[in-house]
């Protein structure tokens, strides 16, 4: 009796190793990426097939929260349409814009959490989830430029136009001042 629980345990831990519940493997360059309202945020990753079988990658899907959907660029046209199995050379996308994210104008300084899936599987109309990944957007505020002061700026034309008008003089030649003689 003892040896069925054992082999039962076996196979239940040999099962639980080769189990993953993704196929792809989703690794961003940077999850987490900062900017300001009005910018646009590039995420760049790598997929990875982790199997022995050929993957296709036929949509995938995003979940922000706290930004508007409107403001994710998908750039699914850059994904690979599908991995060949691990080992061979196609089993890796290589360096890859994923997905852009643009931040709203007006959006309140914070981080916000999302997540990035693919679906695909065993054929091009295959549609199980083969990976996922988190991101975050942290949103700074936007810096002020102040307006220089314009008394300065006045002064400093003036200046220039006055240093630049002294030296023009002097370059010129004294024949074509009638009023300056030229010094012996």
């Amino acid at each position: 009796m003892k040896t069925r629980y054992l082999e039962i345990l076996v196979i239940v831990l040999f099962s639980a190793m080769g189990a993953r519940a993704d196929t792809i493997d989703i690794v961003f360059d940077s999850p987490t990426l900062t900017g300001s309202p009005g910018d646009t945020l590039a995420f760049f990753g790598t997929l990875t097939n982790s199997t022995g079988i050929p993957v296709y990658l036929n949509s995938d899907n995003f979940n922000l929260s706290g930004l508007p959907f409107s403001s994710v660029n998908d750039l699914l046209n850059n994904v690979p349409l599908f991995l060949d199995s691990s080992g061979s050379p196609a089993y890796t996308s290589g360096d890859i814009e994923l997905f852009d994210i643009t931040i709203p104008s007006g959006q309140a300084p914070d981080s916000y959490n999302g997540s990035y899936a693919l679906f695909g599987g065993a054929d091009s109309n295959a549609s199980d989830p083969v990976g996922a990944a988190n991101f975050a957007v942290n949103v700074q505020q936007q810096a002020s430029v102040p307006e220089p002061d314009t008394f300065a700026l006045l002064v400093l034309a003036l200046a220039w136009l006055a240093i630049a008008r002294r030296r023009a003089v002097w370059l010129l030649p004294a024949a074509k001042h009638p009023g300056k003689m030229p010094q012996r």
